[in-house]
């Protein structure tokens, strides 16, 4: 008994005497809490984990604020009452703030996890961040006049500008190259093809 009681203590995967598994057999080979480095830092492992959690994070704040401003966007071109577009006009530029957050979050999520875990010679990680780049260059390019565009015929007297701007087909060019794109970048970092 004492030998097999100095076995299973020593064992670089501990088996339990009452269920007969090791830790990670029981957790499906995840580590079961952070482990402890002797300076007393978090182990590599939980800085990775820590850091997608924060990654992850940023994308949840980033998509709660971007999906209203999409949804207004879709909904300005059925819109035509002054009163109800200077809503939907403020209700977006509030939501960019979050979204401008979760962006934040989001970048700093993955930098940290990119440090940790050594992806610098990655080709899928390098074309996330080009695509990201080029949507964000496309969203300001794009969007932003249109909105600015469609503020400015808000406040002309002249009903033919703000038709002309509403009925404009360029938010829907905007959602579809976005949407293409953010489906390249979640394609890139689930299956790393390169």
């Amino acid at each position: 008994m004492a030998a097999c009681t100095a076995r299973i203590a020593t064992s670089s995967n501990p088996v339990t005497p009452l269920s007969g598994r090791s830790a990670l057999q029981r957790t499906g080979g995840r580590p079961t809490r952070p482990s402890r480095t002797a300076r007393g830092s978090l182990h590599p492992v939980s800085w990775f984990l820590l850091w997608r959690l924060v990654h992850f994070a940023g994308i949840v704040l980033f998509v709660a604020g971007h999906g209203v401003s999409v949804a207004v966007t879709l909904e300005l071109r059925r819109e035509r009452d002054p009163a109800r577009l200077e809503a939907l006009l403020a209700l977006s530029r509030a939501t960019i703030a979050w979204s401008n957050l979760g962006l934040l979050v989001l970048l700093v999520g993955g930098i940290g996890n990119w440090v940790i875990v050594d992806y610098p010679r990655r080709g899928w990680l390098w074309a996330s961040a080009a695509i990201l780049a080029l949507l964000a260059v496309a969203g300001v390019g794009l969007a932003s006049p249109y909105f600015r565009r469609v503020r400015a015929a808000l406040a002309d007297p002249d009903g033919s500008a703000l038709e002309a701007a509403l009925s404009s087909s360029l938010p829907a060019a905007i959602f579809w190259l976005e949407t293409a794109g953010t489906a390249a970048i979640v394609w890139l970092m689930v299956y790393k093809p390169f």
